[in-house]
């Protein structure tokens, strides 16, 4: 794994322990990624109505009708945050063409990677999803690991850190 020196840190989550309930922030130990895995420092996680229906257990349908996510294979706790933006920290030795502080935006939409949906690109109608923030630890956390280099994109320098803030004027 390659990582700058000092780069030993704590990590945390904001975890979904019950459906309904308010997210807990719990510590983990920072994760060592393998192979082609990326592990970013999270600088920004975005919240949608995914997430608030991911939170709540389930997708309303209508007219009385809904679809549990525990039953369809989302476990519990889990980290939401399938919007993210972060920071290169480490990379498993499989990584080429990346840099240690690189900023990346996460491509979310993760397939099995075998079936032959996946390899012919199309890993995001996957019958096997391993989709980031809803079958995979998402972004609200200090840290994501990301499977695989293809599902970053990097931002150049179009990302300032700490963002510049807005002033409203009268």
């Amino acid at each position: 794994m390659r990582k700058p020196k000092g780069s030993e840190v704590d990590a945390y989550r904001y975890e979904l322990v019950a459906c309904g309930n308010q997210l807990e922030r719990r510590r983990h130990a920072a994760a060592v990624p393998r192979g082609n895995e990326v592990l970013l420092r999270v600088l920004a996680a975005g919240l949608c109505h995914t997430d608030l229906h991911l939170s709540d257990g389930y997708f309303n349908l209508g007219g009385g009708n809904r679809i549990s996510l525990i039953e369809r294979g989302i476990n519990l706790p889990h980290t939401l945050g399938h919007e993210t933006v972060g920071e290169i920290m480490a990379m498993g030795p499989d990584v080429s063409g990346l840099s240690i502080g690189d900023r990346m935006l996460v491509y979310p939409w993760a397939g099995c990677d075998a079936c032959e949906l996946c390899t012919s690109e199309q890993g995001h109608l996957c019958h096997s999803p391993r989709f980031t923030g809803v079958f995979r630890p998402g972004g609200f956390g200090s840290h994501i690991v990301v499977s695989h280099p293809k599902y970053l994109f990097s931002l150049g320098g179009c990302l300032s850190w700490p963002p510049r803030r807005w002033h409203v004027q009268d």
